[in-house]
Formats: structure tokens, sequence, C-alpha cells
């Protein structure tokens, strides 16, 4: 074959392939496109920041996994709306340091279901206690509530040595169980509490100590300038989850593997975290008070409500977090005979009642309402006469 013609049929080869080339690159860019458009037609607008609008930010800090920061946050963060935290890193109004005069202050020590994640701005159940004993004429007192999600009592001992104790409450109430359950699967010598938490990792993209999260705080600024397109958006979300695991409102979910039992070590920490902060409250003159941890947990659940109970989180089957539970029950009492502390038990009271659950341990409206009257029934005889 002549070189003329070898050449001819080379060059009909190069146009042939630019010309796929861009039948590729004209069919992905209209595929690319009619997608863009069909999620911004069909899809709320969603993006790093509209996720962080409607979620609550963490700091790192050293004495906890990690806190609120001092900064106001008013965030769409509940179905039931806005929630707010004060400058000074707490749910609700800001507080005044030091105390005023006459002020009989409650902090309550508690994870999610104290924080209570469903509740409206002014309708946590801590809020509602101050709300029901100042019906009643104590109208000096004040109840702070110092509930952070995901926090066990290893997490309270050290928020309240390195800052509670500084907004002299009269009386320090705990309520928790479930987060301390979280790590009884786990708990052993090999891995204590000292080996199994780490440090937070903090966002690196100028936002001071904040906690990373890759779902809400973009990686970088070509990151940041592809989620103007949605489809990138929802394409970053699935390798997120694919990558870390599924968000839900308590954290993101890496297992689901179920077990059946637990060593003894996890009760006796929680017993010994309890131990302590009881100690600590005397130390600066707080009266302690323990609650027992009011759940929808109970041996007769149905289908429906075993649905609404997130083991996943536990790495405990049914059986055994029934157990768990229990064995919590039992160390809050004994820590009470030990240390002559008094008890509210607001499992025995509420436990199992569908109405007022919406979930294993977060309450609903009705529920808050009764965790409140409950507890201000029980703090009114403490407090005197009006």
């Amino acid at each position: 074959m002549p070189s003329s013609d070898r050449s001819e049929l080379k060059s009909l080869g190069w146009q042939k392939l630019i010309v796929a080339c861009l039948s590729v690159l004209v069919t992905t860019t209209l595929g690319v496109g009619a997608a863009e458009v069909y999620l911004r037609l069909t899809r709320a607008h969603v993006n790093p920041d509209t996720l962080r609008a409607r979620s609550l930010e963490y700091e790192a800090t050293l004495f906890s996994r990690n806190a609120f920061p001092q900064m106001l946050q008013r965030k769409h963060a509940t179905p039931s709306g806005d929630v707010v935290i004060s400058p000074r890193g707490y749910r609700g109004q800001l507080f005044a340091i030091p105390k005023p005069p006459g002020t009989v202050r409650v902090v309550m020590l508690g994870g999610s279901s104290l924080f209570d994640m469903y509740a409206r701005e002014g309708q946590d159940w801590p809020r509602l206690i101050e709300t029901n004993l100042r019906g009643r004429g104590y109208g000096k007192v004040e109840v702070i509530n110092a509930g952070t999600p995901g926090h066990a009592t290893f997490d309270f001992l050290g928020r309240f040595y390195s800052e509670i104790w500084m907004f002299e409450p009269d009386y320090l109430l705990v309520y928790e169980s479930w987060n301390d359950i979280k790590y009884f699967h786990n708990l052993r010598p090999e891995h204590s509490l000292l080996r199994l938490q780490r440090p937070a990792a903090v966002n690196g993209q100028g936002n001071g100590y904040l906690v990373a999260n890759p779902f809400m705080y973009y990686s970088s600024w070509t990151d940041r300038l592809l989620s103007h397109s949605q489809l990138y958006v929802r394409l970053r979300d699935r390798y997120l989850q694919w990558r870390l695991g599924k968000p839900r409102v308590e954290g993101i979910v890496t297992s689901s593997d179920l077990l059946n039992a637990y060593s003894d070590y996890g009760p006796r920490q929680f017993a010994l975290n309890l131990h302590l902060l009881v100690a600590a409250a005397r130390y600066i003159g707080a009266k302690p008070v323990l609650l027992t941890q009011a759940r929808l947990l109970t041996p007769t659940n149905t289908p429906a409500e075993r649905e609404k109970i997130a083991y996943e989180f536990v790495n405990l089957s049914h059986e055994a977090l029934l157990h768990a539970f229990a064995d919590c029950d039992r160390a809050v009492y004994t820590v009470a005979r030990a240390d002559n502390v008094p008890v509210l038990d607001l499992s025995r009271m509420f436990s199992g009642q569908p109405a007022l659950f919406e979930d294993h341990t977060h309450t609903t409206a009705a529920g808050s309402d009764a965790l409140a009257r409950a507890t201000a029934d029980f703090l009114q005889p403490m407090l005197g006469k009006p």
C-alpha cells in the first residue's frame, strides 16, 4: 500500500476517534446537565452550608470529647424547630456568673436525652422544671441544661471540674445511662477509656477548634466550588457515607454487629464515674442527686417499638441492652446508698410508655412534660418553703 494511502487511513482513524470522543463528551455533558436540572427541580437544595445551618457545632476540648463552643448558635436542629445555644455554650438563655444573690442554681448533666433533642426551644425538660417550680412560688430557682448530645458520665466529670463548678451550683443532677452503655461491649483492660477515647479531629478550614465534620464543612476551596452542583453534592454525600458511615440523629453508624453479652467492666466504670461526680459536687458545696434514665426499652417491646431503638449505637442485642440498663439502674442505687445520695427513679416511673418516647430515650413533648413534673415534685421538698 502506498504511503499516501496509509496516511489517509491513519487520518481517517484519528477522525473517527475524535468523533467518538466528542460524542461521548457531548452525551456525558447532556446527561450530567439533565441530572443537575432534575435534582434542582425535584429536590431541596442542599450542600454543607445548608446542613451546617441545621446542625449543632462542637469544639474539641481536653477534658471531655467535645463541648459547644462559646458562641451563639441558633440552629434549626430539631424536627420541632430552632435550638439556641447561648454564648456561654449551653442550651437556653444566658445565665449570670457570678451567681446573683438569692439564686438557687440547679445544674443538670446528661446527654442528648437531657438536652432534649426533639423539644422546641424553651420546652426542653430542664427548662420545664424551672418553669414548673417558679409556678409554685420558687421564683429564684434557675435550672441550667448542661446536656450535650453524645456525652457519657466521664464527660460530665471532666466538664464539671474544668468549668461547671464555676457556675456555683447548689444542686447537681446526673441523668445518663445510654451513652455509657455504648462502651460496655468493648471495655476491658486493654481497651480502657484511656485507650478507647481519642482527641477529636479539628476542622482545618480556619474555624479554630471546631470539631471536623466532612458532611457539614468543606474540605478545600475546590470542594466548596464543586458544591454549587447538586449532583456533586449528592455524590459527595454517598462517598462520605461509604467511607465514614451513615449519619443519624446521634452520630455516625459504623457497625451493625450486635452482641449478647459484655464484661462487668462497663457497669463498674459507670459506678466509678458516679462516685467521683458525687464527691466533686460535695467538695464545692453542691448537693448531688442521681436520676435513673427513662427509656422505651422493655422486655415486651413490639416490633414497631424495637424499630425505634438504635441498637447499632450500643452494639448490643435487645436482651443484652435490657441487662445493661438494669446494671446501670443498680449502679445508681449502689452509689446512692454508699454515698447517701437521693435518687429519683424516672426509669421505674416512665419506662416502656410509647407515648412518651420518640425513640429509645429521647422524649416526646408529653414525655418531657412528665419528666419535668416528676423532677420538680422531687426537688420541691429539698428547696423548702417558697
